[in-house]
């Protein structure tokens, strides 16, 4: 479905994202919104990757989808949260919900590694008995069980990745929106997130996925949104390459 055309997808279908004629300008000035009337819809246990050049709107939508941004126009839904009408109290449930990785990691410099996994657990209210099976499952999941007492600067950029996937994933989200999660990685440290990511994707996990890499997105083969100019130019199934 192309982003800026009308849908007959409602958010009822299934969808756990769903976007319909999106508008979001950063100044009322600005020529060209951040978004354009866009339409989205995603469903439980997708894995999408969203492309396009810098500025096309790629960080917008991820903003949008955990409320750190409200659309000026049109209708966001997430996880059957209205995110235009919902109130303040809420969006911090909502996020309960979702595993977020960013590019620059955004560790706490001096704590330790378990700690800052451990950190997302008593955010929530996690019982003090469940927080240190959790947290050792998930790093030796991301296989950093060994690093737990290091902090973030002993660690190489992938390593931190990881890390970060770790905080994401430990309390079982719904959703894992990562914005650039292999951006600033060498190439075997972006095919060691991707495959975390994938397999969390098979567990169950909706994953959307926002990146420059295009070499990971064609081997991949997942559902390709392309962006420019704040619209979606392109959604599509990429095959596999054994069906190229």
């Amino acid at each position: 479905m192309l982003g800026n055309q009308t849908t007959n997808h409602t958010a009822a279908s299934g969808s756990v994202i769903f976007l319909e004629n999106v508008t979001k300008k950063y100044d009322a000035a600005d020529q060209v919104p951040a978004l354009s009337g866009i339409s989205l819809s995603i469903e439980a246990g997708e894995f999408v990757f969203v492309t396009g050049s810098s500025g096309s709107g790629k960080t917008t939508l991820i903003r949008l989808l955990t409320r750190e941004l409200s659309a000026d126009k049109g209708t966001v839904r997430v996880l059957d949260q209205d995110l235009t009408r919902i109130r303040r109290g809420r969006i911090s449930r909502l996020r309960r919900r979702l595993g977020i990785v960013f590019q620059d990691f955004r560790l706490l410099r001096d704590r330790t590694i378990y700690d800052n996994v451990a950190l997302a657990m008593r955010a929530v209210g996690a019982p003090a008995a469940t927080v240190r099976p959790r947290v050792e499952e998930v790093l030796n999941q991301v296989g950093l069980l060994d690093r737990k007492t290091a902090r973030p600067g002993q660690l190489s950029g992938g390593e931190q990745q990881k890390a970060a996937l770790a905080r994401a994933l430990v309390n079982h989200p719904e959703i894992i929106l990562a914005d650039e999660p292999t951006g600033n990685l060498d190439a075997d440290s972006a095919w060691e997130i991707m495959d975390l990511l994938e397999a969390a994707n098979q567990a169950g996990t909706t994953v959307v996925v926002v990146t420059h890499n295009r070499e990971i997105v064609e081997k991949m083969a997942k559902r390709v949104i392309t962006m420019k100019r704040g619209m979606i130019i392109r959604d599509e199934k990429l095959p596999s390459l054994k069906e190229r």
